[in-house]
């Protein structure tokens, strides 16, 4: 009697097992748009993609996202959020997003870019992966080309702008700027998530402007001088306050 019971837990045992591994071999998550193909002037300050994530299972799935920056072009630079936002160094997202049974999720995932005024063709992947099956993995391909600015646009928004000093930052710094034919320039702060945190008029054709930061947390941000509606510079700004 003991040998057909054991006999009969090991059959319900590899039927369970063999269930397992085919439901993991499945792919669950789906990406839409499969691949996404943007183009932009490299004045852009920033450009944001977003995503649908669906899981097709009967059951929640937890899944995370790996970035391929690989072919990228230098002096670009890429952060994305998945259930929160990270900086531009995180290229695997600590966190899981739990994702019901049968549902799509279009509000967690954004990805930004920051051409910098570089033009030129480029393509982030994203892979999104089962944290219990990484074999159900699914990758979208963002496909970016930026564009150089027109000659009259080259011309209107003529200037330079040199780096924040001190740099890194405690309290305050300075900018030095200048512009061969003012309209309406400014001097916007962005934090790596391309959200404006401060915004300065300019009224000189040329200056050294004083940048409070006492009220920016520690961290990295990129300063843009625009002009004329047109991005002239961009320097980046390290915070760290002691």
């Amino acid at each position: 009697m003991k040998k057909i019971y054991s006999f009969r837990f090991y059959i319900l045992f590899t039927g369970l097992l063999l269930q397992g591994l085919v439901a993991g071999a499945q792919q669950y998550i789906a990406l839409e748009p499969s691949e996404l193909s943007l183009s932009f002037p490299a004045a852009t300050p920033r450009v944001e993609s977003t995503l649908n994530v669906s899981n097709s299972a009967n059951f929640p799935v937890s899944i995370k996202v790996n970035r391929d920056m690989s072919h990228m072009l230098f002096g670009h630079q890429n952060a994305f959020c998945w259930f929160q936002c990270y900086d531009t160094t995180v290229s695997n997202s600590p966190d899981a997003l739990d994702l019901d049974a049968r549902s799509t999720d279009s509000i967690h995932f954004h990805s930004y870019i920051y051409p910098n005024n570089i033009p030129g063709n480029e393509y982030i992947t994203y892979y999104f992966y089962d944290l219990n099956y990484p074999s159900d993995t699914m990758s979208v391909s963002i496909n970016y080309s930026f564009s150089p600015v027109g000659i009259d646009e080259i011309t209107h928004a003529k200037g330079s702008m040199a780096s924040p000093s001190p740099n890194p930052a405690n309290n305050l710094t300075s900018i030095t700027y200048s512009l061969s034919n003012p309209s309406s320039p400014v001097l916007v702060i962005y934090n790596l998530l391309g959200k404006s945190v401060k915004e300065i008029k300019l009224t000189d054709k040329q200056s050294t402007q004083i940048l409070s930061t006492s009220d920016l947390p520690s961290g990295a941000y990129i300063c843009t001088l625009r002009n004329g509606g047109s991005t002239v510079a961009t320097k980046k700004l390290i915070v760290a306050h002691r």
